[in-house]
């Protein structure tokens, strides 16, 4: 491994086998006790601190994190940890915790049972387990004992809980009971269920893996994994057992285990022997393993507590690994990306991620970006390596290893390992120390050779660089004259950076090694130099301003402050530049000293005469230039008083004049003097600007204003027309003070108006949230019932949270619903959103929905409008409890005999002959039933009974008595009184058809169809296959299929739940009262 710095980037870069590995978590994590402006301090004052990562706010726990779970749909993330115990869900839209809950006992293992956060299944420690909802908390059990492991069938529902005893116990999540578990031969650590062949693999302690089918509760086949990796390791080890600590299905057919002594085992279910066996080398229980599909060959990731490895499934070759100083507790990964999350023995939970296994997921897509950003930037350090040629690796042989990792290509060669150079050179080349050695040799005896035999100062030139070396020096030496020349004491810049580069161990190499020797042929080389002669030849460049003497001064009084300090250091000096000779010519120094002082004197003198020369010539010129502006400032003063009126006299012009001509035939002619008095002012000022021009007097800017004089009279004949004027003007000005004053008094009802809104008026809170005003301020309600946040009516999230309240709440109704969703939200038309919401909700229609508007009534059967004989129609109805919904007057009668059975008694006790008695009587008493109005008077006839119809003359009233002599036998015994008897028979029942025709059937005209009311029990759910429309084309009778049979129903007791499109729904909810009792008509029932 090679670490990559990048020391201004906050992520750490770690490289193992090529492949990148970007912590982001890395930095320092700040206390929760802390506040907010306690850490910006912190921020500011460390740089740690200010250059963390937080990828996703707040991810951490307390103290320990033990568990971290994603769910399906990729939104939000399960974390726990303690302590206390602590159930965290993070959404990643966000990025920032949605909310968290407090825990009994630590969390073992956590499953999603929904695709987003609503609903999840938590095993604890304490043998206890917990069913989540959105809201909190909603069941809770506990399992026969304490709990190691649970895993999912999501085609059986079943929830497979595996522990400390040798059972598999299941519990249904649809029925709400326990199953009958699976008996194992030991205590079980693990447990999977493959999602394509719904098999559950349980991992025991012994080494074992059972695999059980839910379906017959069989045991399919067991693997002996301890064996394995027994033979494999060659240690057999009496008192040690491997056990069986994790698994993980690949494909439906293998299968990944983990080892209480860190391999990992892959299987083919299809045979006993392993495919491939990996050991972690740490001798630590796997505790998680996760295939992981790519194209360029799949990933097996498997964690101990120490490290997570990442390797081929194929061959096992390692590809990376991810290590911690704080133990691994769980880990898992994003789907179909590169992001891992961490749980482990620490505050802040681990995330990594890696490019090479996949992208950065959609919620922080940045991540690609700045990734590549830093290894295009990327600057690796290379301490011990070598960079050569490819000539040089020819001549050592190494040309090979050109497209391996051992060489890395840079610019024009290859850095390589300097430990590899130095081996290779030492095979290719045996004789290369002594070659340097006789080099060495030569070079010394040359620089003994250079050394002068003249007792003066010398300065020994580097063998390398020379030339570079000579210029520094001339540089410095020069500067150090200048500085002399000036009585400078210290040496200047120039001097200085030239010597310490001369005498700075770091820029030793320029001056000794080969490898940093200029190259003078060189095109670069050529073109500076041409470039640095070209500006040397053009010299100085002298710049006059009037800031020069001060600038002197000023560098003249720099210097000397500077000779107060000046201190000749000749100490940093390089090796190899000596001074043979110190003594010199002190007399000869003295007088260069002296002549240069007597130059120096001179020049000041010459510099001082120059200066006040220049001084006094400057206050010469600022002299006229005031005498100047003085002189053209009294001259403006007088064209002023010049050209200043004497007076103005009032004339008076009539409606049909114009003001020019008055002027020119009125005042003109009355008027005495020049022609400049007799011009207009405008006239007047032009006339004089031209002449101050010839005249170079003032400028036209500086003339003052001024005009002729000028005498205006009132007129007397204008004097009505005026006042007339004046009293319409009046008028007007009064009319128009009339309606300001309604428009003030209007805007000032409006501004009030507006006031009293303003203080109930939207708001802004911290968040930025809208919020409106309301007059319950000082109530004791909730914040959010007082400043409710406002939302937009036709948003979709506005409509999320209203049929979210609505669903929360058992699909309440619109004037309920607006209700709980203003305790928090204001809606502007809130009302017609809430219609609309319950209006298309399918649980709704389903409790509360209207069935098909039946058919109008259609005409009465003819077998009930015509005159027929006893019995010669029959209709028969199911006496049972059945649902009646055809043939009204069948089911009438069917609820007059069950009333009368009803009030007989408990007719569960009563005999045949009781209860054929009881029915004989029901029977008389239905048929004497009257089936007409009841008469008001004697004389309106008597009441229709269906008896008249069946036997004219009987009276069911009156018992018969064959001993009573008073009845007598009207039929007759001759065939004379049989014939006269039938004839009154017949004369009687014309009657009464007639009294049916006039006093029954008249009524039916009238006939009103009953409104039907429904409970609220919940309908099931059937499609209409067919429809029967009668011979008006009317439908009032369907085929519908429920439960895999058809029957025949009403459209009156179906309830339609096609939902219609939103607009229409909601333009429908708009103009529809909420308790109306109309049902919903049957329109477009043929189309079905």
């Amino acid at each position: 491994m090679f670490n990559s710095p990048f020391p201004d980037s906050p992520m750490e870069v770690s490289t193992v086998n090529d492949v990148k590995i970007y912590n982001l978590s890395a930095g320092k994590s700040l206390p929760e006790w802390m506040s907010s402006r306690a850490r910006r301090k912190l921020e500011q004052r460390n740089t740690d601190v200010r250059q963390r990562i937080q990828l996703i706010q707040d991810f951490e726990m307390p103290d320990v994190s033990n568990t971290v779970n994603i769910t399906p749909d990729g939104k939000y993330v399960w974390a726990s940890g303690n302590y206390k115990p602590w159930l965290r869900c993070y959404d990643l839209n966000n990025l920032s915790l949605k909310f968290e809950r407090g825990l009994d006992a630590d969390v073992v293992k956590l499953i999603p049972l929904s695709d987003d956060y609503s609903k999840i299944v938590v095993l604890e420690e304490e043998r206890w387990i917990e069913m989540h909802a959105m809201l909190g908390r909603y069941f809770r059990m506990r399992m026969p004992c304490q709990g190691r492991d649970m895993a999912l069938s999501e085609e059986s529902s079943d929830l497979y809980l595996v522990g400390t005893k040798s059972e598999v116990y299941r519990f249904n999540l649809e029925q709400g009971c326990w199953l009958t578990s699976f008996e194992s031969t030991a205590p079980l650590n693990c447990v999977q269920v493959c999602t394509d062949h719904q098999l559950v693999v349980c991992g025991t302690t012994n080494g074992v893996v059972e695999a059980w089918d839910h379906r017959d509760r069989s045991l399919c086949g067991t693997l002996d994994v301890g064996s394995s990796v027994n033979s494999h390791t060659g240690l057999f080890r009496e008192n040690s057992v491997i056990a069986v600590t994790s698994l993980a299905f690949s494909d439906p057919l293998h299968i990944g285990v983990g080892t209480s002594s860190g391999q990992i085992v892959t299987y083919d279910l299809r045979a006993r022997r392993p495919l491939l066996i990996k050991d972690h080398n740490n001798e630590l229980p796997i505790k998680k393993i996760e295939f992981i599909k790519r194209d360029d060959g799949d990933v097996v990731a498997s964690m101990d507590s120490r490290m997570m490895k990442m390797w081929f499934e194929e061959d096992g070759s390692p590809l990376a690994a991810i290590e911690n100083t704080c133990p691994l507790n769980d880990f898992c990964r994003f789907h179909n990306s590169g992001m891992f999350f961490f749980a482990n023995e620490a505050p802040k939970m681990l995330q990594y991620f890696i490019p090479q296994l996949g992208p950065a997921p959609k919620w922080c897509s940045y991540l690609e970006n700045l990734t590549e950003e830093m290894e295009e930037t990327e600057a690796p350090v290379y301490d011990n390596y070598r960079f050569v040629t490819k000539k040089q690796l020819d001549d050592l042989g190494l040309s090979g290893l050109i497209g391996t990792n051992v060489l890395r290509a840079y610019m024009h060669g290859y850095f390589i390992d300097a430990r590899l150079y130095n081996k290779a050179q030492t095979q290719m080349q045996p004789f290369a120390y002594e070659k340097y050695k006789e080099q060495k040799i030569k070079s010394l005896i040359a620089d003994e050779r250079e050394e002068s035999a003249v007792k003066k100062k010398v300065e020994k030139l580097p063998s390398v660089n020379k030339s570079l070396a000579a210029r520094l020096r001339d540089e410095a030496a020069a500067a150090n004259k200048t500085a002399e020349t000036k009585k400078e004491k210290k040496k200047s810049k120039k001097s200085d950076a030239a010597s310490s580069l001369l005498a700075d161990d770091r820029f030793k190499k320029l001056f000794e090694s080969e490898d940093f020797e200029v190259d003078e042929t060189s095109e670069q080389f050529l073109k500076n130099a041409s470039i640095a002669q070209k500006l040397a030849a053009k010299g100085p460049v002298e710049v006059d301003s009037e800031g020069e003497d001060q600038s002197e001064e000023e560098s003249e009084g720099d210097s000397d402050e500077a000779a107060s300090g000046s201190d000749d250091d000749q100490d940093n000096t390089a090796a190899w530049m000596e001074e043979d000779h110190r003594g010199t010519d002190m007399a000869s120094d003295l007088e260069s000293v002296s002549s240069d002082e007597d130059v120096d004197e001179s020049l000041k003198k010459k510099r001082a005469k120059i200066r006040a020369a220049k001084k006094v010539e400057r206050n010469v010129q600022k002299s006229q230039k005031y005498d100047e502006r003085k002189e053209a400032k009294k001259l403006r003063k007088e064209q002023r008083l010049t050209s200043k009126p004497s007076k103005f006299v009032l004339h008076s012009i009539g409606s049909g004049e114009t003001t020019r001509k008055f002027v020119d035939e009125t005042v003109a002619a009355n008027t005495v003097g020049s022609s400049e008095t007799l011009m207009a002012l405008g006239a007047r000022k032009t006339a004089s600007a031209k002449q101050d021009r010839k005249t170079k007097k003032v400028n036209e800017d500086d003339v003052p204003f001024g005009g002729r004089e000028m005498s205006f009279t009132i007129s007397k004949r204008d004097k009505d027309l005026r006042a007339q004027a004046a009293k319409s003007k009046q008028e007007a000005h009064v009319a128009e003070r009339k309606e300001t004053t309604i428009a003030n008094t209007d805007a000032q009802l409006s501004r009030s108006h507006r006031a009293a809104e303003s203080t109930v008026g939207p708001k802004q809170d911290q968040f930025g949230l809208i919020r409106k005003g309301t007059r319950l301020e000082k109530s004791e309600l909730a914040e959010d019932a007082k400043y409710p946040i406002i939302l937009v009516r036709d948003h979709k999230l506005t409509e999320m949270i209203v049929r979210q309240t609505h669903v929360y709440n058992r699909h309440i109704g619109t004037e309920h619903l607006l209700a709980e969703c203003r305790r928090q939200y204001w809606i502007p038309q809130g009302r017609q959103l809430a219609r609309k919401i319950v209006h298309s909700c399918v649980t709704c229609r389903k409790l509360r929905g209207r069935p098909f508007k039946y058919p109008d009534i259609p005409p009465i059967p003819s077998t009930r409008v015509r005159r027929s004989g006893p019995f010669q129609n029959v209709g028969l109805d199911g006496f049972g409890p059945l649902i009646p919904w055809k043939g009204g007057v069948y089911e009438r009668i069917i609820g007059i005999v069950k009333k009368l059975l009803y009030a007989s008694g408990d007719t569960a006790h009563f005999n045949y002959v009781q209860l054929f008695t009881i029915i004989t009587e029901i029977e008389g008493i239905v048929n004497s039933r009257p089936i007409s109005h009841n008469p008001e008077g004697p004389n309106e006839g008597e009441v229709i009974r269906p008896v008249d119809f069946i036997n004219p003359e009987v009276k069911l009233e009156i018992l018969h008595d064959p001993g009573n002599q008073e009845i007598e036998e009207k039929m007759g015994t001759t065939e004379k009184e049989t014939r006269l008897h039938l004839s009154n028979l017949n004369k009687h029942m014309n009657h009464l058809w007639l009294q049916w025709e006039t006093m029954y059937l008249t009524q039916l005209k009238e006939a009103k169809a009953k409104k039907k009311h429904y409970t609220n029990t919940i309908p099931k759910m059937a499609k209409i296959t067919e429809i029967h429309p009668n011979a008006q084309g009317q439908i009032r009778t369907v085929t519908i299929k429920y439960g895999g049979m058809e029957v025949l129903r009403s459209v009156n007791q179906l309830i339609p739940l096609e939902l219609e499109e939103e607009s229409t729904a909601l333009e429908k909810a708009e103009h529809k009262e909420e308790n109306t009792t109309e049902p919903e008509p049957l329109d477009d029932l043929q189309k079905i």
